[in-house]
């Protein structure tokens, strides 16, 4: 993972959004991004419609910064993955529902 990580922070040097661009040019989501410094530049350039945040921690721990550095941010929606499989996928069902029509 922090091989990953810092392969991305590699291709994105100096554009912080390089890789959402280009992945946002075939595809409608961007699922996995790991870094504050990329989430907070492409949300300043205005390249997501919503930021969804999956918040597993209670429930496996938090990753090493030597993977990921994201941070939830102001304005991402919250979906909670600490409980049963069942809760997650309303949650996930919610916000789909409400957020991608």
């Amino acid at each position: 993972r922090a091989l990953w990580y810092n392969l991305i922070s590699l291709y994105n040097t100096p554009d912080l959004t390089r890789l959402a661009k280009e992945i946002l040019s075939k595809y409608d989501c961007y699922v996995g991004m790991r870094s504050s410094d990329e989430a907070v530049q492409c949300k300043k350039e205005g390249l997501f419609d919503h930021i969804v945040w999956v918040d597993a921690d209670e429930r496996i721990g938090k990753e090493s910064s030597s993977s990921n550095s994201i941070q939830r941010l102001p304005g991402m929606h919250l979906i909670q993955n600490n409980g049963s499989l069942e809760t997650f996928k309303k949650q996930a069902r919610f916000i789909g529902d409400n957020l991608f029509k």
